[in-house]
């Protein structure tokens, strides 16, 4: 095909003269102006679409970073410190983080990153939580083992040990796990004064994740923003069967991947609390925190922290007694005189347990076999029993680190040398009666009205109440009045139960009558 050209050919009588001629006019100055702001126009937007999003990216990062600072001026010293070391160790691509906060794996694209971790043990040795629960991959030190009792021609003596029992003495091995344990240095708590509190729970319940659940909404974490010189933390035991061990793999994971306040320590779960305790006082022993009192409570109180640590910082009790009972049947206890402040050592102190007509005689085992503090003659013979101990209700007792250290390092030492140990070791399966046991001639029992027990009124002094089967549904409850300020002012109901208040015998009669004490033994 040809090109198509209107050379030589006459052009239509209708076009314009210009384009008859081929010249193109000069468009008005007008339509300069208007084409020019148009192309400036468009280059202007061009140039904000382009730059919007490298002006954006910039004052985010200001943005963020000032967000940071700012919050670091509201929050809490000991929440500031906890943001600030996870945002460095995240940035600086450390190990620990991948650890100690799941939601770094991706950061660090390991496979032991994504693994669950928890400490065990020892305070800053965290372990897979897998290996920390599975008992068999651990070869420990037994703390809390009987030995055999003596033969009949054998000296029964009650402070004596047995020569019998052979040597427990074991070191301690690594775990064979699927990740080798790590050390990392301790948010420690700030302060002349530096708090633990223990509180020990159940491995492998719903139940007890929900009384766990219940704390951490209320008193652990207004403590947790409050009080810089504390450090608060659960304490639970391995589990005692295969199945137990898939149940807690399962239950915890969640938890862990929450919350960084949970510790494993060696021992079945089902084998007493004693052990359970002594290993709290050796987690927290071994802390470069270097705490200097150690509260042991359980998941079912509900503690007013600020008023526990004032006991400290003021040396405050009512009464004291010696952990022996003299035996005589009168009241030997001594008012309080103004002991130290702060209290930094020779620190025993709870509700002082056992009371009978405000004489307090002291332990002697409960025979009854449907008792839930039944103890067989055939396990420990009256005769070599610690017979007249008093003590500090195990559901909630502080102690100063000088006696945590000689209860810990008793232990210990009963362990790697059985023949130093007493008959009764490891016989009674009640944590509380031991404790006072061990320091029966280092201490004494000081008796506090702060420390309530179940079937004892909330006044507006109360330092830490056992709710006991009230746990964990009086939690919300309770927190809601102390944070407003009316439990400061007034008491409160803290017990749902049908029994007369301040009345030990009328609460037991109620409390057998529920389904728990059914199956577990009466009290």
């Amino acid at each position: 095909m040809s090109n198509l050209c209107f050379c030589g050919r006459q052009q239509p009588a209708g076009l314009p003269s210009w384009r008859r001629s081929g010249a193109v006019p000069t468009p008005p100055a007008a339509v300069i102006t208007s084409r020019t702001i148009l192309a400036a126009t468009l280059l202007l937007y061009t140039l904000v679409l382009l730059g919007l999003p490298l002006l954006y990216s910039s004052f985010a990062a200001g943005g963020r970073q000032k967000g940071v600072a700012d919050m670091q001026g509201t929050l809490e010293p000991q929440l500031a410190r906890a943001l600030r070391s996870r945002r460095m160790a995240l940035e600086a691509g450390q190990a620990a983080a991948a650890h100690l906060w799941p939601e770094a794996a991706s950061h660090f694209g390991t496979a032991a990153a994504q693994l669950p971790r928890v400490e065990f043990r020892d305070a800053g040795n965290v372990v897979a939580l897998v290996d920390a629960l599975n008992i068999s991959q651990w070869n420990e030190l037994p703390l809390y083992l009987a030995s055999p009792l003596p033969s009949s021609s054998s000296p029964r003596h009650k402070d004596a040990g047995s020569s019998s029992g052979g040597s427990n003495s074991q070191a301690q091995a690594g775990v064979a796990g699927s990740v080798a344990p790590f050390s990392f240095p301790p948010l420690c708590p700030q302060g002349d004064i530096r708090l633990f509190i223990g509180i020990t729970s159940r491995c492998c319940t719903a139940e007890a994740q929900a009384k766990r659940a219940a704390v951490r909404k209320t008193w652990v974490r207004h403590a947790r923003q409050h009080l810089p010189n504390v450090a608060i933390h659960f304490v639970l035991a391995q589990p005692s069967t295969e199945a137990e061990l898939l149940t807690a793999t399962e239950l915890l994971k969640g938890e862990i991947a929450q919350h960084a306040d949970l510790i494993v320590v060696p021992g079945k779960s089902a084998h007493g609390s004693m052990l359970k305790t002594l290993q709290l006082l050796k987690y927290a022993l071994s802390s470069d925190c270097r705490y200097t009192h150690i509260l042991k409570t359980d998941d079912d109180v509900f503690l007013r922290p600020q008023l526990l640590l004032d006991i400290i910082s003021g040396g405050h009790y009512n009464f004291s007694v010696p952990v022996q009972s003299d035996g005589s049947g009168v009241f030997d206890g001594r008012p309080a005189p103004f002991y130290q402040a702060p209290w930094m050592s020779g620190m025993y102190v709870g509700q002082l347990d056992s009371e009978k007509g405000g004489v307090y005689p002291g332990w002697s085992p409960d025979r009854d076999p449907k008792s839930k503090w039944y103890l067989s003659e055939a396990d420990l013979p009256t005769e070599l029993a610690p017979l007249g101990v008093r003590w500090a209700s195990g559901w909630g007792y502080l102690l100063s680190r000088d006696l945590a250290e000689y209860i810990s390092n008793t232990a210990l030492m009963y362990s790697a040398i059985p023949d130093k140990k007493p008959v009764w070791w490891g016989r009674m399966p009640w944590e509380d009666i031991m404790v006072a046991t061990m320091l029966k001639d280092v201490a004494q029992v000081h008796h506090h009205d702060g420390f309530k027990a179940a079937w004892q009124e909330c006044d507006k002094d109360v330092v830490l109440k056992h709710l006991d089967s009230d746990a964990p549904a009086l939690q919300e409850g309770l927190y809601a009045q102390e944070v407003s300020g009316l439990w400061s002012k007034t008491g409160v109901v803290c017990s749902s139960g049908l029994f007369q208040l301040n009345n030990h015998t009328s609460w037991r009669q109620w409390r057998n009558s529920l389904p728990d004490n059914q199956l577990g033994g009466f009290m």
